[in-house]
């Protein structure tokens, strides 16, 4: 998502917000005022740019926890069983077998 619109989803979700959630943190004066320039630059308030930051690296770390990357061989390997499933084993099939009468029940 462009920083532009995560700002404006920031900005127009604003009066939705539940006023009673809060999230804070503890940091240095020199963390503080490198945050506070940073703000001014875009020209929004700090606590705006505070959110869009943490939801833009949310999003980051949920996409690449979320997804799964395989080589080339891997998918391959993974294609092929799925085009081609190997007969069921007797693990298998005792566990289809617990989870059906678990179903049942």
């Amino acid at each position: 998502m462009p920083d532009w619109q995560l700002f404006e989803e920031i900005f127009l979700t604003a009066a939705a917000l539940d006023p009673k959630l809060r999230i804070t943190a503890r940091v240095t004066t020199s963390v503080q005022s490198m945050l506070e320039e940073a703000a001014a630059y875009p020209g929004v308030p700090l606590n705006s740019f505070l959110v869009s930051a943490a939801v833009g690296k949310a999003g980051d770390v949920l996409a690449k926890e979320r997804s799964i990357k395989l080589t080339s061989r891997d998918a391959e390997f993974l294609s092929e069983l799925l085009e081609n499933p190997p007969e069921p084993n007797s693990y298998l099939l005792k566990a289809a077998s617990v989870l059906k009468s678990r179903v049942a029940e």
